[in-house]
């Protein structure tokens, strides 16, 4: 039964326990580090990261990173955005934005279009908060003003 709760979950059809603020119900394409497993390297690439276990390295994709309520990283993250319901020791970079939930632990810097925390949640570090310059494109006209 504890297993059927869990997919239900894990594809976004039941609600969530331990009393978790955010977790994201479906996850298209990616990785999946689960409660109670270790991984130490380097995860790379397009897609989703999902770590729910203890995880020492570095995250760079293109995709979204959640760090779960019971989760442990040591290291870098970077991701279109990132959400931290666990413990982070190690710098965060999202392009779209940052978000620390109340039971989150952020022990680095950061840098997001973008952040959120949440009541409760620790954050001890930097944080940068840079909106992105559109960019002209080449049939628009260019304004010089002498």
């Amino acid at each position: 039964m504890k297993v059927f709760r869990w997919f239900r979950r894990f594809f976004g059809f039941g609600e969530p326990d331990d009393g978790e603020d955010f977790e994201p119900s479906v996850m298209t394409s990616g990785y999946l580090l689960g409660e109670g497993l270790t991984l130490k390297g380097e995860i790379t690439g397009d897609g989703d990261v999902r770590i729910m276990g203890r995880f020492e390295g570095s995250v760079a994709i293109t995709g979204d990173a959640f760090v779960g309520p019971k989760a442990e990283v040591d290291g870098e993250i970077s991701a279109t955005s990132i959400v931290v319901a666990g413990r982070v020791r190690g710098n965060l970079a999202a392009t779209e934005g940052v978000q620390i939930l109340s039971n989150g632990m952020l022990t680095g810097n950061f840098k997001s279009g973008s952040f959120n925390v949440a009541d409760g949640a620790v954050v001890k570090g930097e944080v940068w908060v840079e909106r992105s310059i559109p960019r002209l494109s080449a049939s628009a006209p260019a304004v010089v003003r002498v």
